[in-house]
């Protein structure tokens, strides 16, 4: 019983050496029995728990290992998780921002220090568009530590000489996010079976860009315009209104104002969701307020977003941003190209307005924190023929089912 006890004084000093001895004996009984899962505190795992203001958050581990989902796949994942939260796994010496302009270089060194996969995972979000000729040229271009600025320019000048492109013909006959969606719909079905969801007679995207993805959504549940609804921020990005004007009879549409409360009453939606919109939020907490306020007790959360554990893992998601912003974006003209590179030299780099990636421990906890249940989560995928993007998307389900204590500000 040497863990339990150890582990109940200090954890980072006794963890690793209690562990190191424990861990070579797996096929003894001794083992098994002294290595048992601690025991989960009960008193954070409470969702009715009364927060002390004072009271700090806990450590990234201890958001694994008191995460109650996370219960029945302690015992494999224990040591892989708590090793990511430690600095020697989790290349935090290596970050860079997107505005310091050497994120390439910092993953090529991790690449070449740490874990060569690093390598792969550019060269996939790179090989999306690019014709696979090109490989060796563009593996070239990225693990030549020049800047990420010269990098996107090198790759944006190949990409816009149209026989250096490659559409891959998809098997898939649908358009956009039907092919998710209906996965999506079957869960939610499910859930109504299962475990008490409501029946989806409304409906609202959230950060809907044109909104078509709420109406092919919407639509799969039999709703009429009037019932699907999409807010977003006015010219979010350099996207502008996403051209929404030619999809406004298909949705209800209202626009967001920062800082300022979601235009709808309390208890307003039996569905909401977020496609890819939770890491550019500035403030968690007071967006997860509005979606507590304005869904029904037993209504559907459902979250589309990056699954990021590592400093590598966030600045992949970064340089994926940059390849839609720097390279295959058609309207990064050369004029438009220099005018970056002039404010980059006055470090007014433009930022792609990402605030937080999460692991989805991370995520689950600050949801479960605001009254909402989990139900599951799935690999994210548009089509049967694919592999697990480069920056590993998963969509997940909750519903929400507690609107007391819910705090005001508690982050990360």
């Amino acid at each position: 019983m040497i863990y339990k006890k150890t582990h109940k004084k200090t954890h980072k000093k006794t963890y690793k050496k209690t562990h190191k001895k424990t861990y070579k004996k797996t096929n003894n009984k001794s083992y098994k029995k002294s290595h048992k899962t601690p025991k989960i505190n009960n008193e954070l795992v409470s969702e009715n728990k009364n927060e002390n203001e004072n009271e700090s958050l806990p450590t990234k581990y201890d958001v694994f290992k008191y995460n109650p989902n996370f219960k029945s796949q302690f015992s494999c994942n224990y040591n892989e998780y708590y090793n990511l939260a430690q600095d020697n796994f989790s290349y935090k010496k290596y970050y860079k921002t997107y505005e310091s302009d050497g994120q390439f270089r910092a993953l090529v060194n991790i690449a070449y220090n740490n874990n060569p996969i690093i390598l792969t995972r550019l060269l996939e979000i790179a090989l999306k568009r690019f014709n696979p000729k090109l490989t060796n040229i563009i593996y070239n271009i990225i693990i030549s530590k020049k800047s990420d600025s010269e990098i996107y320019e090198k790759l944006r000048k190949l990409y816009n000489n149209k026989n250096n492109r490659f559409n891959i013909k998809k098997s898939n006959m649908c358009k956009g996010n039907i092919a998710v969606q209906e996965w999506m719909k079957r869960y939610i079905v499910i859930a109504q079976m299962q475990r008490g969801v409501k029946n989806i007679d409304n409906y609202l995207d959230i950060g809907c860009g044109n909104g078509l993805f709420a109406i092919s959504f919407g639509k799969l549940f039999n709703l009429e315009k009037n019932n699907i609804y999409g807010v977003d921020f006015d010219n979010f990005s350099d996207k502008g209104d996403w051209g929404r004007e030619q999809f406004k009879n298909k949705f209800t549409f209202k626009q967001l104002e920062y800082n300022k409360p979601y235009p709808f009453e309390d208890n307003s939606f039996d569905l909401i969701t977020l496609k890819m919109v939770l890491h550019h939020v500035k403030n968690l907490d007071f967006t997860l307020n509005e979606i507590s306020r304005i869904l029904k007790i037993n209504g559907v959360l459902l979250i589309i977003e990056h699954d990021s554990f590592t400093y590598a893992d966030y600045m992949i998601n970064d340089i994926e941003h940059g390849f839609y912003i720097n390279v295959f974006n058609a309207n990064t003209l050369e004029e438009n190209f220099t005018s970056l590179k002039s404010k980059k030299s006055e470090k007014q780099t433009p930022s792609i307005d990402v605030h937080k990636y999460y692991s989805w421990p991370e995520q689950d906890y600050h949801l479960r924190r605001h009254g909402f249940e989990y139900i599951r989560k799935q690999l994210f995928s548009n089509n049967i023929n694919f592999s697990m993007n480069a920056s590993r998307s998963y969509f997940y389900l909750y519903k929400l089912h507690n609107k007391e204590n819910i705090p005001t500000s508690h982050t990360f």
